[in-house]
């Protein structure tokens, strides 16, 4: 008895040693796929990203078509992707993300009120995800149920977040795959648009947007961060926290928001501490909007105007004539590290790493801000001397000939050698895991082939069928359907399987039929079976 005691003190003790290091704690990123627009010191790329720098990224954004399905918002968002998620090979504990929603939630709002367009999207965010290799999906979505929009859709909200877990859930259990991340974004102030006592439970974490308390939208100026021991404001960063704390929200999924950009304001009057505005500053010379600069205009304006330090707030200020500037630095950064581990917050994320200084333009390093949120968090020890994974093998492509397995259709089907993927495996055909329109023959060589256009691969026959027929098995079927076995009307040794509103298209073994009835395959009798 004594030593199962002492065994549980130990453990609880380890895993409180653990969190005071820093090791428990996550440091999450924004990439913004518009930086790449910006010129010169402004524009970033995937490849910018160090990767052991955080332990998530997240790609933000991407877009809702007209359809309900999750879709590509710039051009050139997949070839990013493949450099975003290879960043992977040289961290191989790195965790990719890709945002949904953002600025305008007008879409989010039609997809999530209906259920089948709900489902619609849902399917296609999970093969979306699974197709471009990313680690999970963040939903921003920052005002449900106020701020002008519907009370009922506070209730879509946690619906959608339900829904959206469930199914990576079944398709991580049907497809023998690592789970997918589900985690969202929250806005800083006190706000009443989301039923706060359910969504922390089917979230991985949540992202406390602690930030843009006060902006040019504001009739006056105020700092960003900690409030002053007179003032009766509920936003600022302490007040929204223990707000989001005492309404359910568990600690360690509470991720805190550093914003690497200042707010700028234009004053009324000349005022050193500030006061009444006009409206935004001005533009900055790369980030072109008005209303905030990036952490490395800021460093230029810095060099004119004087910096004062909000002590109360534990922020800093910098006017200039009429020009006022709110921001952070790496000594309020210091401070809000600190007040997150005494909290027993989850972790830190950064909007966005973009924002950063690259280039070292400000003389205190590349990427001064989130690199000191790396070292202060302890982020990746030991993560710079892994030896990178190396890169797939190339692939020879050529047309094949001839395919016994009956995919050849009108012009062949792609084929490719890649040279180590039967490493280990017996002889034999195999379905490509990744992809059910693809295969791998494992001889002498490694043939990697993909079925003809339509068709899938069937591990039942190790060979390609069609996907569909006369539209029945339409990779929608199961949208509108509950979970469970349907028998296909048009092929009775066949059946569906519901899960999720996932479609899975499955075959009897040989001589068996399915029947509706016990919702199994069995030997047929004189009754039609399905």
């Amino acid at each position: 008895m004594k030593r199962g005691l002492f065994l549980i003190v130990g453990f609880i003790v380890f895993s409180q040693l653990q969190l005071g290091s820093g090791t428990a704690y996550k440091l999450i990123c924004y990439f913004t796929n518009w930086a790449q627009h910006r010129q010169e010191i402004g524009k970033f790329l995937p490849e910018n990203i160090p990767p052991c720098l955080c332990t998530h990224l997240i790609y933000a954004f991407a877009m809702i078509d007209n359809n309900y399905k999750i879709s590509i918002k710039e051009r050139n968002d997949e070839a990013l992707y493949t450099k975003f998620n290879g960043l992977k090979r040289k961290n191989p504990s790195l965790k990719t993300l890709l945002a949904v929603g953002g600025f305008n939630h007008q879409r989010l709002i039609n997809m999530a009120s209906n259920k089948e367009s709900r489902a619609i999207f849902i399917n296609s965010a999970i093969r979306f995800l699974r197709k471009h290799d990313f680690d999970g999906l963040d939903v921003v979505w920052e005002n449900p149920g106020s701020k002008g929009s519907s009370m009922q859709d506070k209730k879509w909200y946690t619906i959608l977040l339900k829904e959206l877990k469930q199914a990576i859930q079944e398709e991580a259990t049907i497809r023998g795959k690592p789970q997918l991340l589900l985690s969202a974004s929250f806005p800083a102030s006190r706000d009443v648009g989301f039923e706060m006592n359910k969504v922390g439970q089917y979230l991985d974490f949540l992202n406390l947007m602690m930030y843009d308390f006060y902006g040019a939208w504001n009739s006056f100026t105020r700092p960003r961060a900690f409030p002053t021991r007179l003032e009766s404001s509920m936003l600022n960063l302490e007040s929204a926290a223990k707000f989001w704390k005492e309404n359910g929200l568990p600690l360690q999924k509470m991720i805190i928001g550093f914003p690497t950009y200042g707010r700028t304001f234009t004053l009324k009057l000349d005022n050193r501490s500030g006061g009444t505005t006009l409206g935004p500053g001005p533009a900055g010379n790369y980030t072109k909007d008005p209303g905030y600069w990036a952490y490395y205009e800021i460093c230029d304006f810095l060099k004119q105007a004087k910096v004062e330090l909000i002590k109360d707030h534990r922020a800093s200020s910098a006017p200039k004539e009429k020009i006022w500037l709110g921001y952070d630095d790496i000594d309020s950064y210091i401070v809000k590290v600190q007040w997150i581990k005494s909290n027993k917050f989850g972790g830190a994320f950064v909007w966005t790493m973009d924002l950063d200084d690259l280039n070292n333009h400000c003389n205190q390093g590349v990427l001064p801000l989130t690199t000191r949120l790396k070292k202060l968090l302890n982020i990746n020890p030991g993560c710079e001397n892994q030896t990178p994974i190396p890169p797939p093998p190339p692939v020879i492509h050529h047309r094949a000939n001839n395919i016994k397995d009956g995919s050849k259709e009108a012009g062949g089907a792609d084929v490719g050698v890649h040279a180590g993927w039967c490493a280990n495996k017996e002889l034999g055909i195999y379905i490509d895991p990744t992809d059910e329109t693809k295969f791998y023959r494992c001889a002498k060589i490694t043939i990697h082939e993909r079925c003809a256009e339509k068709m899938v691969f069937n591990e039942g026959c190790k060979c390609c069928t069609w996907a569909h027929i006369n539209g029945a098995q339409e990779s929608d079927w199961c949208h509108t359907r509950p979970d469970g076995f349907y028998s296909d009307r048009f092929n009775n040794s066949k059946f569906y399987i519901c899960a999720g509103h996932q479609t899975y298209w499955r075959n009897c073994p040989v001589g068996l039929v399915f029947y509706d009835a016990c919702k199994c395959c069995n030997w047929p009798t004189d009754k039609n079976a399905g």
